[in-house]
């Protein structure tokens, strides 16, 4: 029996004849996976703090640990006390028989996390795990992003999780629900990549020095949270753009069952052990995201099995021949200046790997991200497809696609060698 698994190789290659016998001895060793022990937190001489617990997440999570017997539990965020489900939660908690304190506090301000742990250890046990899902977005291209647009992501990430972590010495666990754009990153949010990075080193470094921690890395969660909450309002662009980087959504049932194998397996063997990074799909990250247009990457791409396939289709639609023989096919000026705009929308799209409904032809390209970079990257596509000369101050300067993509057309040689009626 304690050779099953090279049995079972034996028997997926289909190199063997007639069938394979495992024989049991008394003597055999073989592997077992052990049971998930049960998540239990009915200690009564600990309390359990969620950070960001009127959050989407986190009014999940709150439930969930209810139900696993917490006995007692704090939720704080900055108007965690006038958020409407607060008094749903507080009678739930009492039901079960569990003492729960809802908190205004900006954990990322020290002075504020010194006096939540003063008050609480006035009628509460001591603090013996932390849940960290604090998070504040505020999305711009990183050339125009304000230091205020900086501080307001990074200040419940970077912030609160060190805060936790130095004035919460003693804990049983902490677990900080962080997020796929520190991994890949994400188009307008470097501040927001940048905290959640900072949350899986300082796991990392945790881990390193005995001390339990965990980071989830989790993309578009499912029914709650933030990208939920986008989608029950009409907006459903923020979980494809996550699904489009290369990570799938994931149910918040699976979430929980994350959170509780992180409280229940806090300390980890090895740093690398420490972030859990949840549904990445390597082929789309690194050949269908905005990485696989970045010369930077190209390794990346050619390691890729998929690689040098995609790398010949996946710019078909917008290559330089594409948008020749497109205008070779106009008949009237105005049908090419219509070309013209579909194809600078989908190089942007391409460019930006964002969907080609989001970006609108009646507003400038800087809207979308373009900078002196992207520029002169369109720059050298038209001059090769429309044989149009246009400049990178052309580019930025115009005041839509529309505009921009009429000033092309007047300056193609292609089409003014023809004399198109308008």
């Amino acid at each position: 029996m304690s050779e099953m698994a090279t049995a079972m190789r034996q028997m997926q290659g289909g190199m063997h004849m007639g069938k394979l016998v495992l024989v049991p001895h008394d003597e055999d060793r073989i592997k077992f996976i052990r049971r998930p022990s049960p998540v239990s937190l009915d200690s009564p001489d600990e309390t359990y703090l969620i950070v960001g617990g009127l959050g989407g997440i986190g009014r999940a999570i709150a439930p969930w640990m209810i139900e696993s017997g917490a006995k007692n539990l704090v939720l704080v965020s900055r108007r965690a006390t006038s958020h409407p489900e607060a008094p749903q939660l507080a009678k739930m908690a009492e039901t079960a028989g569990c003492r729960l304190q809802i908190h205004d506090c900006d954990v990322s301000n020290e002075t504020s996390l010194l006096q939540l742990i003063r008050d609480c250890s006035e009628t509460l046990p001591p603090f013996r795990g932390v849940i960290n899902g604090a998070m504040v977005l505020d999305d711009t291209v990183l050339e125009r992003m304000t230091f205020e647009q900086w501080s307001n992501a990074v200040r419940p990430k970077i912030n609160s999780s060190w805060n936790l972590h130095t004035h919460l010495p003693d804990l049983a666990f902490f677990v900080m629900l962080s997020s796929v754009a520190g991994v890949a990153g994400h188009m307008s949010q470097a501040n927001y990549s940048a905290g959640n990075a900072f949350e899986d080193a300082l796991a990392r470094y945790r881990t390193a020095r005995g001390l339990p921690a965990v980071t989830i890395d989790l993309g578009a969660v499912k029914s709650v949270g933030y990208v939920a909450d986008r989608e029950a309002s009409g907006d459903d662009r923020l979980r494809a753009r996550v699904e489009n980087v290369g990570f799938g959504s994931v149910d918040l049932d699976h979430v929980l069952r994350m959170v509780g194998h992180g409280i229940s397996e806090s300390l980890r063997q090895s740093p690398s052990k420490s972030q859990v990074v949840v549904g990445p799909n390597f082929h789309t990250l690194v050949t269908e995201s905005f990485m696989s247009h970045d010369r930077r990457f190209g390794t990346l791409r050619i390691a890729s099995q998929r690689g040098i396939e995609t790398a010949t289709t996946s710019t078909s639609k917008t290559s330089t021949a594409a948008l020749a023989q497109a205008l070779s096919k106009a008949s009237t000026l105005t049908e090419a200046v219509a070309l013209l705009v579909q194809a600078i929308l989908a190089k942007i799209a391409e460019i930006f790997n964002i969907p080609l409904s989001d970006i609108d032809a009646e507003l400038p390209m800087s809207r979308y991200g373009v900078d002196s970079l992207v520029a002169v990257e369109l720059r050298n596509w038209l001059s090769s497809g429309a044989k149009a000369k246009v400049t990178v101050f052309d580019i930025l300067q115009s005041a839509s696609l529309n505009e921009f993509g009429a000033l092309v057309a007047s300056r193609s040689e292609d089409l003014t060698s023809r004399d198109l009626p308008a």
